[in-house]
């Protein structure tokens, strides 16, 4: 699984990203930061994101959503705390 995020960081306030970041290296994510998404091509299935860092690049991601995969992958909670 990848996250792509424009921000430098994974979350902007501090606190939670430190908890994210657990989650992110326990379920093998991959975090990409300052990734622009430039365009969805739904008929293709993909993603098109623009590196921040190398303006004028861009890296497209096959997008693929099985919601088993979400809840597997995130531990998904239907229950509200």
């Amino acid at each position: 699984m990848i996250f792509n995020t424009s921000l430098g960081v994974l979350f902007a306030v501090q606190k939670y990203a430190d908890s994210l970041w657990k989650v992110v290296k326990s379920r093998d994510i991959q975090v990409n930061t300052k990734r622009n998404l430039v365009e969805v091509i739904s008929k293709e299935k993909k993603a098109v994101f623009e590196n921040l860092d190398k303006p004028g690049t861009y890296e497209t991601f096959e997008v693929s959503v099985h919601p088993g995969m979400l809840k597997e992958k995130l531990g998904l909670c239907t229950k509200h705390v």
